[in-house]
């Protein structure tokens, strides 16, 4: 017979081409085979790398929204030595009944708001309202807990807690506790207290004397 090809009637060019055909079939299947494992191995790392990286967010949130809270509970504060110096010599003079000391604190447009009354301004006035205290009442004892004194440029503040003995007359002894808060500015003086403000923990105050 003149052709080499087998009983279905194949020629051996045939069988090469068929052959090349499973072959080229063989190696498209497994890459496509090769690209899933790809693919899902991708997609899981993916979804590793999110969860991991959602988890670290979300505990960086969690850290940074209880460190405020931690620092608040400890009551960590800030104290100034120049503020407390000026609330030293404020309560000094107070102890003393000395009025022209006591106002010589406030800045020049400085006011004493007092609880119960209209607000006091400037030195002047001011020591002219201490005289009139002092004239009714002698301050025995006198002490400020300083629970923030901060100082921004040349603004500054003061908040804390007061307690007072007053004496009157008589000889009747009265006790206060209650808080305050104080601004203050910077001026070529030093630092002034721009606004006083105070009140009884007490309703009505057991020292409405020195009011």
């Amino acid at each position: 017979m003149s052709g080499t090809g087998s009983g279905f009637g194949w020629t051996s060019k045939s069988i090469r081409l068929v052959g090349k055909t499973l072959l080229w079939l063989t190696g498209a299947c497994a890459a496509m085979m090769a690209s899933v494992e790809i693919a899902t191995w991708t997609q899981t790392a993916l979804k590793t790398w999110f969860v991991a990286t959602m988890g670290t967010i979300l505990l960086s949130t969690v850290v940074g929204a209880q460190a405020p809270a931690r620092g608040y509970s400890g009551a960590q504060r800030t104290v100034n030595a120049e503020i407390v110096k000026v609330a030293d010599t404020y309560r000094m003079a107070i102890l003393s009944g000395d009025a022209q000391r006591a106002a010589a604190v406030y800045a020049d447009d400085g006011a004493e708001l007092p609880p119960g009354q209209p607000l006091v301004r400037g030195p002047a006035a001011i020591e002219e309202h201490l005289r009139g205290l002092f004239a009714g009442v002698k301050v025995t004892a006198f002490t400020f807990s300083h629970l923030d004194t901060t100082v921004e440029g040349n603004v500054a503040y003061d908040a804390g807690k007061y307690e007072q003995q007053l004496t009157l007359p008589s000889g009747q002894v009265l006790a206060d506790v209650g808080k305050y808060l104080v601004v203050l500015k910077k001026t070529p003086g030093g630092w002034k207290a721009a606004f006083v403000m105070y009140n009884s923990d007490s309703s009505p105050s057991p020292c409405s004397a020195r009011q």
